[in-house]
């Protein structure tokens, strides 16, 4: 799921159709919509959005630098507080699922109505942030997911993963 939030953890309705194409997760609004774009050192920093390392970069999109094993420092505050604000998003949808636990587990609705049940989720969890309704860290707990037993014995004849990891760390 991709979404878009404010500062205030609160879910924008209209994400721009860009987005849906450049395949990353989580994005959020650095500054209100009302603002203008302002001028840094001569740059124009125009309103942006930031995006994680998923995205590429682009004018309207902010991601942090890669490469972090050969970073400035300068490179590496930029990084944190680009991360630091990526925080809200993480953060939006934990309160988002938490609130609406629907959105937890499977659904067994007509995929076609999926997007609406989301949709609803997002605007009930934006009025219940903008009434400052109590928000319990509990509701953050996943629900216990059912064993899947498929595929978790080994093979006849396979090695177990984590052999297989010792002996190439070895020959290393």
């Amino acid at each position: 799921m991709m979404m878009l939030t404010e500062e205030q953890e609160r879910y924008l309705q209209d994400v721009p159709k860009e987005l849906w194409a450049e395949g990353g997760h989580n994005i959020g609004l650095t500054r209100s919509a009302g603002q203008k774009s302002k001028f840094v050192n001569n740059v124009e920093i125009p309103i942006h959005l930031i995006g994680d390392p998923a995205y590429p970069l682009k004018r309207w999109l902010l991601k942090g630098f890669t490469q972090h094993h050969h970073l400035t420092r300068d490179q590496q505050k930029l990084n944190f507080r680009l991360s630091s604000a990526r925080m809200v998003v993480e953060n939006a949808f934990g309160r988002l699922k938490g609130r609406w636990r629907c959105l937890l587990k499977r659904n067994d609705i007509d995929i076609k109505l999926m997007s609406d049940v989301v949709a609803a989720c997002c605007v009930l969890h934006n009025v219940c942030e903008l009434n400052k309704e109590h928000y319990l860290p509990e509701w953050n707990v996943e629900p216990p997911q059912p064993e899947d037993d498929q595929g978790n014995h080994p093979r006849e004849g396979e090695q177990d993963v984590s052999e297989i990891r010792e002996a190439i760390m070895t020959m290393l």
